[in-house]
């Protein structure tokens, strides 16, 4: 610890603690102005300051002449505006390049130059500042990739945001869509007008219909269907793929197993499949 006397004019000092942890200079900073007394609360008779710069810090307290300095009476100090009580703006820390009061905190800080300021709601009420000095700077190894392999040269993959509108209303897609789109439907003919279009349009089988809110023959409770039709929409080389049930259950079931293709549908090979609901195991239709 280096120990300075500024010896300023004026009766007025500056004390300077510099602490090394093994690693980094800590400073702490004292300034004392014994010639202008006060019992304003808000002027500080002593200014105490830490950091890991002599000039620059990033904490702050605020000690405060308590009594009119005479000859008889001898100066006392107390921080903050009370002396048995914290107050927020008697304590300043700085973390992320931004000050802060930090008179009545229950928890440690760390500020940005590493020093650790105690629980202030406590230590304060005492009129005392716990500060602490990091032992060892900590250091984080981050991994990209895994851990222990080498690394190479590669071709790197922009990931381009998704700005457009993925989902849609069945009402809402344009002839634009049905010509340059592949579609996921989902819903049965029901309950989606394009599913029904394919029906009237001879894409899918008339069973597959839907007549006075009831589905057709094709359909079976308690499953769910996974159907690919090719150029649903007149339009060579595009697809749509219906998911659909009979109830929503069954769409949702149909849904999520077409969402782990890599597990529940990888082995087959027909245009469509069907799930029964209750186990969520996945067919090839006939």
């Amino acid at each position: 610890m280096d120990f300075t006397d500024g010896g300023l004019a004026n009766n007025s000092f500056s004390y300077a603690f510099k602490l090394n942890n093994g690693e980094y200079d800590y400073y702490l900073n004292f300034s004392i102005n014994g010639t202008v007394p006060s019992t304003n609360n808000n002027n500080f008779t002593v200014a105490v300051r830490a950091g890991n710069s002599s000039t620059v810090s990033t904490m702050s307290f605020a000690f405060v002449n308590k009594t009119q300095w005479t000859t008889t009476i001898a100066p006392q100090f107390k921080l903050g505006a009370s002396a048995s009580a914290a107050d927020d703006w008697e304590a300043n820390v700085t973390t992320h390049n931004a000050a802060q009061n930090a008179g009545k905190k229950t928890q440690e800080i760390v500020d940005d130059s590493g020093l650790i300021l105690g629980s202030t709601s406590s230590s304060a009420t005492s009129d005392s500042i716990v500060l602490k000095v990091p032992s060892k700077s900590l250091a984080a190894k981050v991994y990209f990739g895994k851990q222990g392999a080498t690394s190479s040269t590669g071709t790197v993959k922009e990931v381009v945001p998704v700005i457009t509108a993925v989902g849609k209303l069945d009402t809402s897609i344009t002839t634009n869509d049905k010509a340059t789109k592949n579609m996921v439907l989902v819903g049965g003919p029901c309950i989606n007008t394009l599913v029904q279009a394919l029906v009237d349009a001879g894409k899918l089988d008339t069973t597959y219909t839907c007549a006075n809110g009831n589905p057709g023959s094709a359909w079976t409770a308690g499953t769910g269907y996974i159907i690919v039709v090719d150029d649903p929409f007149d339009v060579t080389g595009k697809y749509a793929v219906v998911v659909a049930g009979t109830v929503a259950a069954d769409t949702t079931v149909a849904a999520t197993t077409l969402q782990q293709y890599a597990d529940k549908l990888s082995g087959i090979t027909s245009n469509w499949a069907k799930v029964t609901t209750s186990t969520g195991v996945a067919v090839a239709g006939s």
